[in-house]
């Protein structure tokens, strides 16, 4: 799991913590206000009794007072799916409430069986799908229970104001099947709509969050990247001119030192060091300007020869560099650049077959373009990894065995070939490499761009 997974994951644990508790906050006022309506329906005859009404809203301000004591223990750092039960406990409990509300206050008879809504609204927003789902199964099951008990007569009937007079009950509306089945259907209907209306509407939501993130995340990674190739620019340019000198000097001692086994290997270890930091220079630098290309005829057989010959020698002892030319003909190239571009890659795939791995570098000739395939049977790269493989300085390996320019480099100078360079890999199976130009440049040869 990445760290922005973990931090994304982290931060909505957090915000469902919050809404649990909100949930408890939201309860208390409801509860005075069961006991305020019980109170006040008693009082203006709206209903026969407020004992049954104030005794459910005794139990809920008791479940929430125990349900406040466990989102303050352990048990509420379950983790995001143990936030997200507690939520949809909590509103499980409320519906049923609710139930036992309307069950002694008219039943089907009584308007306020759309509060289950409510619930479902807020289902919807912090509980996953098949949770919003299943408490709004819940919930229609809920005023089912009352509709069809009250109907049937196996609960009792808790009628409202106005529909009884002296003579006995007139039209009981809970009593009439065509009544109570529309009156299901269309609390089922209205239910199920709010859950997938404000389902759907928190789900955009999210998603352009998400991608709002995305863009910051990007952008912060672009001036990142851009301040860096400021800085980097201006120390190759700092460092090469003294590293010039150096490389001078120890050319100068070498001819002085001859005869001398231990001097001649030490010379020859500080002009390897400081070719490799000269080799670093120049790709800083060519990775932060525009350098033009040369673009002329080139056997592309020839130059992926070329190039094994000189990066195959240091790698017998790691890997084998085999080649599978399929003789795709000339390309109109910049030689030196596209070389530059293949050893970068045939050096990530030499050093990824260490252990002794097998490096195969094939040409074929596709339609109007010529590829290079470079595919290793090394370790592969992960997918956490896999999508930042050609960012600037972004590297796998130790400290001090890679700078994370090669790839950099060697797409961007695919590109100002108007070519693509792709790269596939899968653990365990190694990496493959794709290098594809056209045959024919934007330029003609000769010319620089």
């Amino acid at each position: 799991m990445t760290a922005e997974l973990q931090d994304d994951e982290l931060a909505e644990s957090r915000y469902l913590a919050e809404r649990a508790r909100w949930l408890v906050r939201l309860r208390y006022p409801a509860v005075v206000s069961i006991g305020v309506a019980a109170w006040a329906g008693w009082a203006t005859g709206f209903i026969r009794g407020p004992l049954n009404l104030l005794a459910v809203g005794g139990a809920l301000a008791l479940y929430n007072t125990w349900m406040w004591s466990r989102l303050r223990t352990r048990e509420a750092d379950a983790g995001l799916a143990g936030r997200r039960w507690l939520i949809f406990e909590q509103l499980v409990v409320d519906m049923a409430a609710l139930a036992l509300l309307l069950e002694f206050s008219g039943g089907v008879e009584n308007p306020f069986g759309m509060l289950f809504a409510l619930s479902g609204a807020i289902g919807a927003m912090l509980l996953t799908a098949p949770q919003a789902a299943a408490l709004g199964v819940i919930g229609t099951l809920f005023y089912v229970a009352i509709a069809v008990g009250q109907l049937t007569g196996v609960l009792a009937h808790h009628g409202l104001h106005g529909q009884y007079q002296a003579g006995g009950i007139v039209d009981p509306l809970y009593r009439s099947p065509r009544f109570v089945g529309g009156y299901v259907l269309a609390f089922a209907a209205t239910l199920t709509g709010v859950i997938y209306l404000v389902r759907s509407v928190t789900e955009r939501y999210r998603h352009a969050e998400a991608l709002r993130r995305e863009q910051e995340r990007i952008a912060l990674v672009r001036e990142r990247f851009s301040r860096v190739g400021e800085v980097s620019a201006g120390v190759a340019h700092a460092v090469r001119n003294p590293l010039h000198g150096l490389l001078n000097s120890v050319a100068l001692l070498q001819p002085k030192v001859a005869g001398d086994s231990r001097a001649e290997e030490t010379l020859s270890l500080m002009a390897e060091a400081l070719g490799r930091i000269e080799s670093v220079t120049a790709r800083l630098l060519s990775l932060t300007h525009d350098a033009p290309l040369r673009i002329v005829c080139c056997d592309v057989d020839a130059l992926v020869q070329g190039t094994l010959k000189l990066v195959a020698p240091p790698a017998a002892s790691m890997a084998t560099v085999r080649a599978e030319l399929g003789a795709p003909g000339e390309a109109q190239l910049d030689p030196d650049r596209f070389t530059e571009a293949l050893t970068n890659v045939v050096d990530n795939a030499i050093q990824a077959c260490r252990d002794g791995g097998t490096v195969t570098v094939r040409t074929s000739l596709q339609e109007a373009s010529v590829a290079v395939d470079v595919i290793d049977s090394g370790k592969g790269i992960s997918p956490e990894h896999l999508k930042n493989v050609f960012d600037p300085f972004f590297t796998t390996k130790a400290v001090g065995e890679g700078t994370g320019l090669g790839l950099a480099l060697a797409r961007r100078i695919v590109e100002e070939h108007g070519g693509r360079l792709s790269l596939g890999s899968e653990p365990g199976r190694g990496t493959a490499v794709r290098i594809l130009v056209p045959r024919h440049a934007a330029v003609a040869p000769g010319e620089a761009r």
